[in-house]
């Protein structure tokens, strides 16, 4: 299963703590998934998500869970930027231009926020890749990653 703070893209890294925006955000995504169910591609996930609600109403109210399970989000970030990073070595090394398509393939699998990450990364695809990876950090740095998967 996800991790519940990135499952709910709920910041992580101040963790939320006001219960009143966890229960929102919770009530949100099972809106969500029980409108995924009518969907064939997302009906496996959207089933698993809504049979998990107990336990994500559990840990993401209990402060002692809801503490592990950000420090666990924190964990799979760090894990992300660095395969990203390592990813972008290989571009700098071959001193390739980032293209737009190039975008996509390293970023898009480590996050659910695309069109986001998309439009704000934008601008950047035709910086070299040094320009962009310092940009991109920066920008990695100033969100909470509340996406990353």
């Amino acid at each position: 299963m996800e991790n519940y703070f990135i499952l709910l893209e709920l910041p992580f890294d101040l963790p939320e703590s006001d219960t009143n925006k966890i229960s929102e955000a919770i009530s949100k995504k099972q809106a969500q998934w029980s409108r995924d169910q009518s969907n064939p591609v997302k009906k496996a996930k959207a089933s698993e998500y809504l049979a998990a609600l107990e336990d994500i109403k559990k840990v993401m109210l209990d402060p002692t869970a809801r503490k592990q399970e950000a420090a666990k989000a924190k964990q799979i970030k760090a894990s992300k930027a660095k395969e990203l990073e390592a990813k972008l070595s290989l571009y700098r090394a071959k001193g390739d231009e980032l293209s737009e398509k190039d975008l996509k393939r390293l970023v898009l699998p480590l996050t659910k926020s695309r069109k986001s990450l998309e439009a704000e990364t934008k601008s950047k695809i035709k910086s070299t890749p040094p320009k962009f990876l310092i940009k991109l950090k920066l920008e990695m740095s100033k969100t909470s990653c509340n996406s990353w998967t």
